[in-house]
């Protein structure tokens, strides 16, 4: 199966996310001795194969400490136009845009193998806020800008589960999860772990249906490399990444989407629909358990209407299987194909 999948890499345009994803796999110069691991105590990714937050006490306002001097590499990003985002409720946009920059360089300043200021520190809820007061993608990649910085820090710095999620939230957000999988892609520069298989799930959801299958193909090598889940053991990702490959319709695609079918056979199998169906309560509609069935929904639709695609064109195979289950679950009336 992982050979397949290296090479419908190998058969895809080489482009950047391939090109980090290899440095991420190969490059292994990350501090590996005995006593920096120890030291560490964060996970470093090694290769693998495809189918085998905030601490207590800590307050916002430690964030913000005033601060007379600029960093020189740190400049104001403007903000979206206020349609292109949904701004924050009770926050006036330029003062969002006022704090981001304020924020920015206060962090800016701080982190690095040679700060220029070292004291009040910065805390890992800096990048939450971060996170949040961005606006646009030229924000957020100004905050990407920072990540090899902290990880440089002394002592070192590393990102928490909590950053992850919240980090490929925003992305999504804000329509760029190609940069997060850069920054997932680039371990050796940025030192930022695809550590929740929550997250993974999300920039998977992210990529999957309009970005190119290159992307969605560097994402799913990603998981092995991160020792998360194989999408093959997960009916969220098994179900996104077959859709996926049964969507660009290529002979390399399509050979691993027949190889992911009785895989995703086996987990709908072993898997109640009555515990996948999708709640009509509006209360628990954003939920991301709920959008996670969502998910599912709609990349078994999406299968299922390939699927009856390659059984008109003569290809054998009954898969009564999924009709029946997605009938059982309910999205068969929620998604139709």
């Amino acid at each position: 199966m992982a050979s397949i999948l290296f090479s419908l890499q190998r058969g895809c345009r080489p482009g950047l996310a391939h090109a980090f994803a290899r440095r991420a796999c190969m490059r292994r110069e990350i501090h590996q001795t005995p006593i920096a691991f120890k030291k560490q105590k964060a996970h470093i990714p090694e290769q693998g194969d495809l189918f085998g937050g905030s601490q207590e006490g800590e307050s916002s306002e430690d964030l913000f400490s005033p601060s007379k001097d600029v960093a020189e590499e740190v400049v104001a990003i403007p903000s979206a136009p206020l349609e292109a985002v949904t701004p924050s409720r009770t926050m006036d946009p330029e003062e969002r845009r006022k704090r981001f920059n304020d924020l920015l360089k206060f962090v800016a300043l701080r982190i690095g193998r040679q700060p220029k200021e070292i004291l009040p520190p910065v805390r890992n809820t800096a990048w939450q806020h971060l996170f949040a007061l961005a606006t646009t993608k030229e924000q957020m990649a100004a905050v990407v800008q920072l990540f090899p910085k902290w990880r440089d820090s002394k002592p070192r710095r590393t990102f928490t589960v909590n950053n992850a999620e919240q980090f490929v939230y925003r992305c999504e957000q804000l329509k760029c999860p190609d940069l997060a999988l850069q920054v997932f892609a680039d371990h050796p520069k940025y030192g930022f772990d695809l550590a929740s298989p929550r997250a993974a799930r999300k920039l998977l959801h992210a990529l999957h249906e309009e970005y190119p299958l290159q992307a969605t193909i560097t994402l799913a090598a990603l998981f092995g490399v991160y020792k998360l889940p194989p999408i093959s053991s997960d009916l969220v990702t098994c179900a996104m990444f077959t859709a996926a490959c049964l969507k660009h319709r290529t002979s390399q695609s399509l050979t691993v989407a027949r190889e992911m079918v009785p895989q995703l056979k086996e987990l709908l199998t072993n898997t109640d629909p009555k515990e996948m169906e999708v709640p009509k309560d509006a209360r628990e509609y954003m939920k991301g358990e709920t959008n996670e069935k969502r998910w599912v929904a709609r990349s078994l639709a999406a299968v299922e209407q390939a699927l009856g695609k390659e059984k008109a064109l003569g290809k054998k195979g009954d898969y009564s299987w999924l009709s029946q289950w997605r009938q059982e679950s309910g999205h068969a009336e929620a998604v139709s194909p």
